[in-house]
């Protein structure tokens, strides 16, 4: 099977660059891309994915070759974004020393929840939204509108790592049933994931392509709607009136995975 000429050049570069880990490869937007095109076009896609995935773990002892480099980088985007300031550090070094190492769990590359996250949700769902510029209290919304679905989706309260999917293998799946289906390790995430998720990763989401559930979290006194980030009107938003029960060919569900 061919390879896209730009998944190739991304694939010269990572050679010539011994210092760009298979994280940094996984995560690439333009590979994204490339590959969501090849899985429409293609049956023979997981053969083309699978025997990058182990070209580069040859090269790179596989998962994430740099977890101080990824950890530092994770911290920084959030610092920018404000987070920092309202955790009350005084300092990009103060911040980064609240946040916790990588754990060994989430290291290794998992083609199950592909991608990782960091997630600081100290200030609060609404404020954390209004840092990444999502529309939570603009639609109506406050932090006791949102409610865990059971207490296996009780949102931490410190900063913490997690492994996710963009929602792809799911897509049109009903979400409340993918998450009851869910066993071992990983388990459908919850609304601060999403969020999260968006902020690190933002082509998780696609206006008029793909919105993204989160049905770990629900709508207080309405347990049938659930947490969704998606783009309308050229505007982010996570709201809580997406109807998990039902199915939809544009919305796939957040897969996570906790370290220890």
């Amino acid at each position: 099977m061919e390879v896209p000429k730009r998944l190739q050049a991304i694939c010269d570069r990572v050679e010539a660059e011994s210092k760009l880990d298979i994280e940094m490869f996984m995560n690439h937007f333009v590979l994204f891309l490339d590959l969501a095109g090849i899985i429409r076009k293609s049956p023979d896609f997981l053969m083309v994915l699978d025997g990058l995935i182990e070209y580069h773990k040859r090269v790179q002892g596989g998962g994430v070759s740099s977890p101080h480099r990824a950890r530092t980088a994770a911290a920084r985007r959030l610092w920018e974004l404000g987070f920092g300031e309202a955790a009350g550090a005084a300092s990009f070094d103060e911040y980064l020393h609240e946040i916790p190492p990588i754990p060994n769990q989430l290291l290794w590359f998992d083609h199950k929840v592909p991608l990782i996250s960091l997630a600081d949700p100290r200030p609060g769902l609404s404020r954390c939204c209004q840092f990444a510029s999502v529309q939570f209290s603009e639609l109506g919304l406050q932090d006791w509108s949102a409610v865990p679905y059971s207490d296996q989706f009780k949102p931490p309260v410190t900063p913490f790592w997690f492994r996710h999917d963009a929602g792809i293998e799911t897509l049109g799946l009903i979400a409340s049933d993918v998450r009851d289906q869910q066993r071992g390790s990983i388990k459908a995430g919850i609304a601060i994931e999403g969020l999260f998720a968006y902020v690190h990763h933002p082509f998780v989401i696609e206006e008029g392509v793909r919105v993204v559930k989160m049905p770990g979290t629900v709508k207080k006194f309405a347990r049938n709607l659930g947490a969704c980030i998606g783009i309308w009107d050229g505007k982010v938003k996570l709201h809580l009136d997406s109807g998990i029960e039902l199915p939809n060919q544009r919305s796939g569900t957040l897969l996570v995975r906790h370290g220890t």
